[in-house]
């Protein structure tokens, strides 16, 4: 089961609201959550954890802040494909959270519906991303048994040298 990580350090007005909305949407056993980025890095290296597919995480926090806790994430090949939305109450300047690797960036308080549709969204492209993964590795196994195959063999219909399977299935010459 796909896990939801909430990561801010303001529990009561922030994280524990975020919490139960999301936890009505997607189930209450789908999220998770941290106080700080570092907590979050921690929480994704523990091979214990279901894996996380969306992160929603704050950008000023103590410890590690959101955008050192998302340039270690997207540093970890085993955060591949985790989409990640930035929230912030700062107002101005171009998003960090964008220049380090988030996919989108809003900001607080944000309205309960957008965030639903962010994360609903961040879970669809997870598991896109998986999926393609996936595919993309039998992809490769088959090449490979396809290379290992390719052995050439003598064939009983009267040629004079061996061929490979490609030339058998060749139908131009």
């Amino acid at each position: 089961m796909t896990k939801i990580l909430i990561v801010d350090d303001n529990e009561q007005e922030v994280r524990r609201p975020l919490v139960r909305q999301l936890g009505r949407v997607f189930g209450a056993e789908c999220i998770l959550e941290a106080a700080n980025g570092m907590e979050a890095v921690d929480m994704l290296a523990d091979p214990g954890v279901d894996r996380v597919g969306v992160i929603v995480l704050d950008v000023m926090m103590p410890v590690m802040d959101g955008i050192a806790a998302c340039r270690a994430i997207r540093a970890d090949p085993a955060c591949e494909g985790v989409y990640i939305a930035m929230l912030t109450g700062r107002d101005g300047g171009l998003p960090e959270g964008l220049e380090v690797g988030a996919d989108v960036y809003l900001r607080k308080p944000c309205d309960a519906d957008e965030l639903i549709a962010v994360v609903r969204k961040g879970l669809w492209e997870f598991e896109q991303r998986q999926a393609l993964t996936a595919r993309l590795s039998r992809v490769e196994a088959e090449k490979e048994q396809l290379q290992r195959a390719n052995v050439y063999v003598d064939l009983p219909f009267g040629l004079q040298e061996p061929v490979s399977w490609v030339d058998v299935v060749d139908t131009s010459r």
